[in-house]
């Protein structure tokens, strides 16, 4: 017995300082989709003030899309929402854009989100995010903005590098994967695992880079970002705004709003889209 207890404890002394090791050279930790996306339950009630449609993929899937109409004749918008989020969720989102611009505001589920087909893949998301804006370019006949809060922004800044579109409206992005992976770090893990450094995939690490995205992008931008968000800090959207290639580009902080405070209806940030898209109709 005695020996025994005393290979244990030697065996946990080992494990002990691999573990002190692995803290003082930073072992990488891998970030994946797995990590990253939170795709919800479906809820598969559709409102009465919505169209509801699916648009078949190459694969044989199909991402469901809801719309809101909005004036005959204005553009439309592409909306793109956070994770762990859906369509019932944005649905107020799309409302106030019917409302107060005039714009028909098209939602959709992302690949292995509420009621598309598929499993949560960013390549995924991206690839049907194109088809989705083609889709809609066709049946409106018109260029339309796109527009994301969250990760939502990932997938807004890479339809506006991949066509053309008629304006950005990106509430809260990340500016890249290693600077927001290491802020979360820092600010939720206790010290000891600080050591550790975030090591995303190169899908996670592209769809995060929204500031390199948009370098290359001319169109007009509107970045809305609150000063007191604490998932994705301001400096960020500051960061996203700084390096785009807009020729027109606005900067607007939302004062002691945190990440979820996505309120348009009689706000300052409300005022600043609205003002956006008359500008770029």
């Amino acid at each position: 017995m005695m020996l025994l207890a005393k290979r244990i404890a030697s065996g946990g002394a080992i494990v002990c300082a691999m573990l002190v090791g692995m803290l003082v050279i930073g072992v990488p930790v891998p970030i994946d989709e797995r990590i990253v996306l939170r795709p919800p339950s479906a809820n598969r009630a559709v409102p009465r003030d919505v169209i509801a449609q699916r648009l078949r993929t190459p694969d044989g899937g199909y991402v469901e899309t809801w719309s809101v109409l909005g004036r005959r004749g204005m553009p439309w918008v592409l909306l793109n929402y956070g994770n762990a989020a859906d369509l019932r969720g944005t649905l107020p989102v799309a409302r106030w854009f019917a409302r107060t611009t005039g714009a028909t505001a098209v939602m959709w589920d992302y690949p292995g989100f509420g009621m598309s087909s598929g499993r949560p893949d960013i390549r995924a998301i991206r690839h049907d995010a194109l088809l989705l804006y083609d889709d809609i370019r066709a049946r409106s006949g018109v260029t339309p903005w796109v527009y994301g809060v969250s990760f939502g922004t990932t997938v807004a800044a890479w339809i506006a590098h991949e066509r053309i579109v008629r304006g950005t409206i990106l509430h809260a992005p990340p500016a890249d994967a290693i600077s927001e992976f290491t802020y979360g770090r820092d600010r939720w893990f206790p010290w000891p695992l600080r050591r550790l450094r975030p090591a995303p995939t190169d899908a996670v690490r592209d769809a995060f880079a929204v500031a390199a995205t948009l370098r290359a992008v001319r169109t007009p931008l509107l970045v809305l970002h609150g000063t007191d968000d604490t998932l994705i800090p301001i400096a960020h959207g500051r960061r996203v705004f700084r390096e785009s290639g807009s020729r027109e580009k606005e900067f607007v902080a939302i004062p002691h709003a945190g990440h979820g405070d996505v309120r348009y209806d009689a706000t300052p940030a409300g005022a600043a889209i609205a003002a956006f898209v008359r500008r770029n109709r």
